[in-house]
């Protein structure tokens, strides 16, 4: 799964992401993003990769922050997000350490 997101967020990046949402909510209800913008795709980015781990079985953990930026978590990675002067900026880290299994 991380090769293909990491492809995803490549393509994302590349402006492929969909332009035709209109309002993206980050959770906030006071916060109206513009679809056009960097905060746009990457709110379209993170809802696409929603629904490619629920597809796939996978669970996310999306945390969204107060200054816009986002962490994501699954089993085998996490990785933050965020804008800086409308370009997207990712960090990828270390896997989440799971419970052992009994």
């Amino acid at each position: 799964m991380k090769k293909g997101i990491r492809a995803i967020i490549a393509g994302c990046a590349l402006g492929l992401a969909s332009q035709g949402m209109g309002t993206l909510d980050s959770g906030d209800s006071d916060h109206v993003i513009n679809p056009e913008s960097c905060h746009g795709h990457l709110h379209t980015l993170v809802t696409y990769l929603q629904e490619t781990a629920l597809l796939e079985g996978r669970q996310i953990i999306v945390e969204w922050q107060h200054d816009g930026s986002v962490t994501l978590r699954c089993a085998d990675f996490t990785q933050h997000m965020w804008c800086q002067d409308e370009e997207l900026h990712i960090e990828y880290g270390d896997a989440v350490p799971q419970a052992p299994e009994e």
